[in-house]
């Protein structure tokens, strides 16, 4: 006997190693019945063949099948975008909140109606919302600022009597100026 044949059968009789594979594979293989080829020494091709089959369809069934690449970029490419869009919403939400800082130190200043209403534009175009406080609802910290108070008979205290100046906000919902109003307060 050849010791090529001597070191085929002595590597047939032993269980093989289990390599490092991704997700478990090494112990699935490891775990699954004997692969190794078991032909004969008198063996015919078809039935080393057959059995050669039978182990590649063995060591196939225990892999992992892998991601295909256009899921795993398209998952990564939804991950970049979202990141993306967070950071420019991000950036947006500080630029407009400089741009309605101007217009709130420019309208107590006296700047002309002109002027306001190109601020006011700037400020929809890059998405920012106005809203005035609605007179008798209850002044609410997040989106009011008291700016001044005074007694009418018959309102309930701490309500909204006037809107001073607007308030705005993201199409999101982050306030970016609190609404200037005037409260009644009761004596």
């Amino acid at each position: 006997m050849s010791n090529r044949a001597k070191n085929t059968e002595a590597s047939a009789g032993r269980a093989a190693k289990p390599a490092a594979g991704p997700r478990g594979a090494a112990k699935k293989i490891a775990a699954a019945p004997a692969i190794a080829p078991k032909a004969a020494p008198g063996a015919t091709l078809e039935q080393i063949l057959a059995e050669l089959a039978a182990v590649r369809a063995a060591v196939e069934k225990a892999l992992p099948r892998p991601i295909p690449a256009d899921a795993a970029l398209d998952g990564t490419a939804d991950a970049v975008r979202r990141i993306l869009s967070e950071l420019m919403e991000a950036r947006l939400q500080s630029v407009l909140g400089r741009v309605v800082a101007i217009r709130g130190l420019c309208a107590p200043s006296g700047v002309g109606a002109p002027a306001l209403s190109a601020i006011d534009q700037l400020i929809a175009d890059l998405g920012g919302m106005r809203f005035d406080a609605t007179r008798l609802d209850y002044a609410d910290p997040l989106i009011h600022k008291v700016a001044g108070e005074r007694h009418e008979a018959g309102a309930p205290d701490g309500v909204v009597l006037q809107t001073l100046q607007p308030g705005y906000r993201t199409a999101q919902g982050a306030v970016l100026a609190k609404a200037a109003v005037v409260v009644n307060r009761r004596d």
